[in-house]
């Protein structure tokens, strides 16, 4: 069960459910995996190793107090709080920063990652398991490989239905064999019709059929299906009578179908039809929460190290849960002796993503980093205007400032300012 940590006010508006929470989605803690900071309203939470209330991680290379995470009306934000590893979002080394949807902080070797509330696996499990009980046709949208065939299974399995669940895919059969694939032939209907066949409607009778890629389904076959749908009957090739059937259909597709019906390509009434429940899948990479459970559901003998953990949430997967799959499959064959996955057995699979990580290296040379503190407006005019006038060179400005120049360093990190701007182009 998810432990949580709720940030929500008292009282009857701190009851609302919060807008987004920032799930833990690795760390050498296992105990710490899963757990959830939500937040709803004005509130600040402390990560770190020895912290009295808010989020405690027993991770070795988390400070005793690492990082804040501050909670406005409209935003989320971070701040480090002198940490002696840093706090990395997306990758990057930052003193600190404002959150946005799916994106990866990493603090020591743990790792979270913003989820927004609508976009939850729970909320999505919910409508799917809703969706199981009912006997209602159901679309389910998304990018290829982004698991909507999984949730199609998954539908079939809640639904109590006795029969099969039958897949077809309707963008890998001829035009001219689609009717017969679903609603059967009579033998010698056509030419190779050497025997009758049932068709995929009657063999998921008291089942669940997948109509996988709806939106590719010829036009000329539409109003057959549309009609099986409305009659739950179906006649087969070369047959002059209608055979009742109990199927419960549920159609996938990456198309838009609403631009495939101003275009003529798809009939209205038959997304009508199909569409009396609309599921949306998301990306894989708008939903990196799921990208580490779902490695370890195609890789359970594996283990991850941190830095193959955080480049993986990091990759933006063109091709989704099918690529995810892929890579770890894959990279099972080779890791078999030491069952831990390092970043160098994925870089070439991940490449932008590997060398964000790979950078760190460097980014953990840099000076130290300020407390979180804010600094006021003129102190930025100011070392702007030194900077300029030394050419970018940060002992000068310390010098004139009368500044350690590793405090100098704190300042520009904290105010976001690119010493490279300041130096002669070579």
């Amino acid at each position: 069960m998810t432990d949580t940590l709720s940030l929500a006010d008292d009282g009857p508006e701190g009851e609302r459910r919060s807008p987004v929470s920032l799930r833990v989605v690795y760390s050498p803690d296992e105990a710490a995996v899963g757990k959830t900071v939500e937040f709803a309203g004005a509130k600040t939470v402390l990560i770190g190793r020895e912290v009295s209330s808010g989020l405690q991680i027993n991770d070795a290379r988390v400070s005793k107090l690492h990082a804040r995470l501050i909670a406005t009306e409209d935003h989320l934000s971070f701040a480090d709080a002198g940490s002696s590893n840093g706090t990395f979002l997306n990758g990057a080394i930052e003193a600190r920063g404002r959150l946005h949807h799916s994106d990866v902080l990493r603090v020591g070797d743990t790792i979270l990652v913003l989820e927004p509330r609508e976009l939850r696996s729970e909320t999505l499990s919910a409508r799917v398991d809703e969706a199981a009980l009912s006997d209602l046709s159901v679309l389910v949208l998304g990018e290829t490989g982004t698991g909507k065939e999984l949730l199609a299974r998954r539908i079939h399995e809640a639904s109590g239905r006795t029969g099969a669940f039958v897949p077809l895919n309707c963008a890998t059969l001829p035009k001219d064999l689609v009717t017969a694939e679903l609603f059967g032939h009579a033998k010698g209907a056509f030419s190779g019709a050497d025997t009758a066949r049932p068709g995929l409607f009657r063999a998921a009778d008291s089942g669940t059929l997948f109509l996988d890629e709806i939106g590719d389904l010829p036009v000329e076959t539409q109003p057959a299906l549309l009609r099986a749908l409305e009659e739950r009957k179906v006649r087969p090739v070369g047959t002059d009578h209608e055979i009742a059937v109990d199927v419960r259909v549920v159609a996938a597709t990456h198309v838009d179908l609403d631009g495939a019906v101003a275009e003529r390509r798809f009939r209205t009434d038959l997304l009508g039809r199909l569409a009396h429940v609309v599921l949306r899948v998301p990306p894989l990479r708008a939903r990196r929460w799921e990208i580490l459970s779902l490695a370890r559901e195609f890789g359970p003998s594996l283990r991850l190290s941190p830095n193959a953990a955080e480049g993986l949430l990091l990759w933006q997967f063109p091709r989704n849960v099918r690529e995810l799959r892929a890579i770890i499959e894959s990279v099972a064959l080779f890791v078999k002796e030491e069952p831990v996955v390092h970043l160098s057995d994925i870089s070439e699979r991940i490449p932008d993503a590997a060398r964000i990580v790979q950078a760190r290296k460097k980014a953990s040379a840099s000076p130290p980093r300020p407390t979180g503190k804010p600094l006021p407006a003129k102190r930025r005019d100011e070392v702007e205007r030194l900077l300029a006038e030394h050419q970018g060179n940060v002992t000068a400005v310390a010098r004139e400032l009368g500044k350690p120049r590793a405090q100098v360093y704190r300042w520009l990190l904290s105010l976001g300012i690119d010493v490279e701007s300041f130096r002669p182009k070579a």
